[in-house]
């Protein structure tokens, strides 16, 4: 039994979640519950990304650059062209926040010092109401930064710098207005 451990508890949730997002994305996608304008913009712009095209979007009737500098919508557009559905984006949205608790977890055990706490409170994220709505409204880039801002906090205290480094520059890439949230973390 030496393979029940908190981190391989963590894992195994981290895969529940990262197949119970999704699923229940695609069943609101499915039953037109989707609010679908955010999704509907990136979408556009990944795809056009994907033909190697600017990342115009036809719902907001401009280039999607000239609203939020986001280039890591780039990296999005491999899973885009694989499977040409806007459904993509759900799951990969659902399973990138899904996996950021492993990183979470990481960082309560080293605070905390006590597994059993850091696990109890990594499950309150899953909980918390935001991350669930976030989840469950659309498709957003701010949702994206909740793993590179995990990451980024895992190589802070734990004294990794690829790991903060990578976060920082991937937190960066997504959009423009969260750097504030890197200058905060600078000042700490």
């Amino acid at each position: 039994m030496r393979w029940i451990t908190y981190k391989n508890a963590v894992v195994a949730t981290c895969l529940f979640f990262s197949l119970a997002f999704p699923l229940l994305s695609l069943l609101r996608y499915q039953h037109f519950m989707m609010g679908s304008y955010d999704l509907a913009i990136f979408d556009q712009a990944i795809w056009h990304y994907g033909r190697f095209e600017p990342p115009i979007s036809t719902v907001r009737n401009m280039n999607i650059l000239g609203d939020h500098f986001s280039p890591a919508l780039i990296l999005l557009s491999p899973f885009r062209l694989l499977w040409p559905d806007a459904r993509i984006l759900l799951i990969l949205q659902a399973v990138i926040v899904s996996f950021s608790v492993y990183f979470i977890f990481q960082v309560l055990e080293k605070k905390l010092q006590n597994s059993l706490a850091a696990y109890s409170l990594s499950l309150t994220f899953y909980l918390f109401l935001g991350l669930q709505y976030a989840l469950d409204y659309d498709f957003h880039l701010v949702s994206l930064s909740v793993l590179p801002l995990s990451l980024l906090l895992f190589g802070l205290f734990n004294e990794d710098s690829r790991a903060y480094w990578g976060g920082m520059l991937l937190v960066f890439l997504l959009k423009e207005d969260l750097a504030i949230i890197i200058f905060f973390v600078g000042i700490y």
